[in-house]
């Protein structure tokens, strides 16, 4: 592809995380340089990746880009963020997420 769009990130991404592997649907960092900002289809499927292998380090800091990037108002968003943090373990955290 010439130029990647949101579209075609989340559409990587997705299936990264699809395919379990979350080292790779980590690199939407890289979308910044782009100056493509994530939207909430993108965090859901970032958590999405972090809620399989249940890291929670990682869960903190997608939880914190989430809140950064203000799609932390997005019902989908805080579903998922919910869902994170219980299958991590961290009930405690899931009342934060709400």
């Amino acid at each position: 592809m010439k130029e990647k769009t949101l579209v075609s990130w989340n559409a990587m991404i997705l299936g990264y995380a699809q395919n379990g592997q979350i080292i790779s649907a980590l690199h939407f960092r890289l979308m910044k340089v782009k100056n493509i900002d994530p939207d909430s289809f993108t965090m859901v499927s970032i958590i999405a990746a972090v809620t399989e292998f249940q890291y929670y380090a990682q869960a903190k800091w997608v939880h914190g880009v989430v809140t950064r990037t203000c799609l932390d108002t997005n019902v989908f968003v805080k579903t998922a963020l919910v869902d994170m943090y219980a299958k991590c373990g961290a009930i405690n955290d899931c009342s934060k997420a709400i």
